[in-house]
């Protein structure tokens, strides 16, 4: 009997320890490897219109800085870009785009648990400084309105071989996953930005006036000085009768400083004309930089009272652009006047090259589509005065009243009848009738009305035009804007690139200094070209 118990207590204790090495032995390591394989990555990404901000965070390993790329809601609801000073993103595309990129992804495959691989997989959180300078991937955020992080994600070296495939982690864990990006998003500024400057159409452009010199500070003298006035000429009324083919009439009246309009053997090239214009309409932001409070709301009107502080004035030398003893604005590399039909002028001032302006540089860790990469004069070297040379510019915008004159009425027109006045006795009398308007010749009346009908719509455009004028100065006040040296280029006629060998039709010679005459431009004189780039509003202190 106590044998047998003693044998039944050992049977039951091996059991114990049998079952105890069962539960304790070790987990084979690819069991908890795909614990999660085949989950989502973002599993709270869904609801992409909740989302209000994006971050991405790059890392320059060359320059040994973080590069960082944020678009967000503001309180107004307006999508802004942080990194750049808050200015405007258009983004309600873009944001969507940008969040279909992460909707699907899933951990396809797990890599690996261990932090020290996390180097050689390029999934160092960019942002660390504890990291080493090698192996920081480009961490993505994306927040809803509560700020809680729907996607956190690090993004890796391409898996080698395997085509699309990235390594990814999820920024606070330490597992490194295989995941797929077919597509992704770009994080350079212009592709997220309403990049087109002036928004003027080629037809709209009535006159553009562009004076090539360069701003000597120390001496406080503008040298190798070079103007050109393109002026577009009314369009010849239409024939009521078929007509012998001839020659196009020129569209466009030229004359230059020094060298005057087209001579003999030479007419203007109004395809470099087109040229210019398509420029004039393509004009490529690159980047853009904020500007003094102060300064800002001078240019845009908003403070009649400002004046130019030193901070103002440092802050505009810096970038180019220098203000003359009499308050007048004067940039280091020319400036362009350029006039509409519907009565806004744009004043362009072209300034220094944009040093270390990086505005245009894409994050190369994110996958981008084909159309979002940075072109090659983005992401190449720049060297100095080279076409990919990055240069401040500055806008400002007014209504010139004399682009829209107010419409005369016909000189036949005579004055509008009205009645005639009551005697001192008819008003005294109740019982006197009131004098009617004599009646007008229905001819009369139809021409007055037409008259009418078109002073109306001057009225209208003068209101709109200022109505926009006022608009794109508040737009332009805040801001330098910095282009690529491909549009500077384009920006800068001379009067050798805008004139040709004219053809064996002599006439067109003498027809172009006719037109020239009809303009009013005088070749011979040669007014001071700062002079008609005065500052709008002029400061009511100007600096000494």
């Amino acid at each position: 009997m106590r044998d047998s118990m003693l044998t039944t207590l050992c049977v039951a204790a091996a059991a114990g320890l049998t079952a105890a090495a069962y539960l304790t032995r070790p987990v084979p390591q690819e069991v908890a490897l795909l614990s999660d394989q085949g989950q989502p990555l973002a599993p709270d990404l869904a609801d992409v219109t909740s989302l209000s901000s994006l971050e991405v965070l790059g890392y320059d390993e060359t320059a040994a800085k973080v590069r960082p790329f944020k678009v967000e809601k503001d309180k107004s609801g307006r999508w802004i870009i942080p990194s750049h000073s808050g200015y405007p993103a258009d983004a309600e595309v873009k944001m969507g785009q940008a969040a279909a990129a992460f909707v699907g992804l899933t951990k396809e495959r797990v890599v690996t648990d261990s932090r020290e691989d996390h180097e050689r997989l390029g999934v160092l959180d960019p942002s660390d400084e504890k990291s080493l300078t090698t192996g920081r991937g480009t961490r993505v955020t994306m927040r809803d309105s509560t700020g809680r992080a729907a996607a956190d994600l690090v993004i890796g070296k391409p898996v080698p071989g395997e085509g699309s495939k990235r390594y990814v982690r999820q920024a606070d864990k330490g597992r490194v996953y295989v995941t797929t990006m077919e597509s992704g998003f770009s994080t350079t500024f212009t592709d997220w930005v309403e990049t087109d400057l002036l928004k003027v159409g080629q037809t709209e452009v009535s006159k553009i006036v562009s004076d090539r010199f360069k701003a000597d500070s120390e001496r406080g003298a503008l040298t190798n000085v070079e103007s050109v006035t393109i002026t577009r000429l009314p369009s010849p009324p239409a024939a009521s009768s078929p007509q012998p083919p001839q020659s196009p009439a020129p569209a466009w009246a030229f004359t230059a400083r020094p060298g005057g309009p087209p001579g003999d053997g030479e007419k203007l090239d109004e395809a470099r004309v087109n040229e210019l214009l398509s420029a004039l309409s393509t004009i490529r932001i690159a980047g853009v930089r904020a500007k003094p409070t102060n300064l800002s709301k001078m240019l845009a009107g908003s403070d009649g009272q400002a004046m130019l502080s030193v901070a103002d004035q440092m802050s505009l030398q810096s970038r180019g652009f220098l203000i003359t003893a009499d308050g007048r604005l004067v940039s280091s590399e020319g400036q362009m006047l350029v006039q509409t039909k519907d009565g806004v002028a744009y004043s362009i001032w072209f300034g220094d090259i944009a040093v270390g302006a990086e505005d245009g540089a894409a994050t190369d860790a994110i996958p981008a589509a084909p159309d979002a990469t940075a072109s090659a004069e983005e992401s190449s070297p720049r060297k100095p005065g080279g076409s990919g040379d990055l240069r401040y510019v500055m806008v400002t915008t007014s209504f010139d009243e004399t682009l829209l004159p107010e419409p005369t009425p016909p000189p036949d027109l005579p004055p509008k009848p009205t009645a005639p006045e009551r005697t001192p006795d008819a008003d005294n009398d109740p019982n006197s009738a009131k004098p009617e308007t004599p009646a007008e010749d229905p001819a009369v009346a139809a021409k007055r009305a037409e008259y009418e009908r078109v002073h109306q719509e001057w009225k209208a455009k003068v209101e709109a035009a200022k109505k926009r004028a006022e608009g794109l100065s508040r737009r332009f006040a805040d801001w330098y804007y910095v282009i690529d040296g491909k549009s500077f280029a384009s920006l800068r006629p001379t009067r050798a690139n805008l004139v040709k060998k004219a053809d064996a039709d002599a006439s067109s010679t003498s027809d172009s200094h006719a037109q020239e005459k009809s303009d009013g431009s005088n070749p011979e004189e040669t007014p001071d070209p700062v002079s008609e780039f005065p500052i709008t509003p002029e400061p009511t202190d100007p600096p000494k």
